[in-house]
């Protein structure tokens, strides 16, 4: 029998503190997983994210979390953040869940949200 390796994008038990609430941890993953499959192909991504103004907006915001360097920690300031309900600030988040996973680099939006040609 083989030994299966697989990359997530859940943070492992020992990098989430055990007075973290999961639901925060929970929304995080989510919202990452949606983003990268709708990074995968940008076409699929709602107009309204390729639009200048939301760009600059959620640039600024993942600008701010950047000192944030560990999954635990980006839970932690999402749960601070009260699990808002504004998409640019919940997009963003998971922007950098996604970097801090390895998944993406720290380029501006504009970079990630445009259709590679094939």
């Amino acid at each position: 029998m083989g030994i299966v390796v697989s990359t997530t994008l859940l943070a492992t038990p020992a990098a989430a503190p055990a007075d973290l609430p999961p639901r925060s941890i929970r929304r995080l993953r989510v919202t990452a997983w949606m983003l990268r499959r709708m990074l995968r192909d940008p076409r699929r991504m709602p107009g309204t994210w390729s639009a200048p103004g939301f760009a600059e907006r959620l640039d600024r915001v993942r600008a701010q979390l950047l000192p944030i360097r560990s999954l635990a920690a980006l839970a932690d300031s999402f749960t601070r953040e009260g699990g808002t309900d504004d998409s640019t600030v919940h997009l963003a988040y998971g922007l950098r869940w996604l970097e801090l996973s390895g998944v993406l680099d720290e380029r501006p939006w504009r970079l990630h949200c445009t259709p590679r040609l094939r």
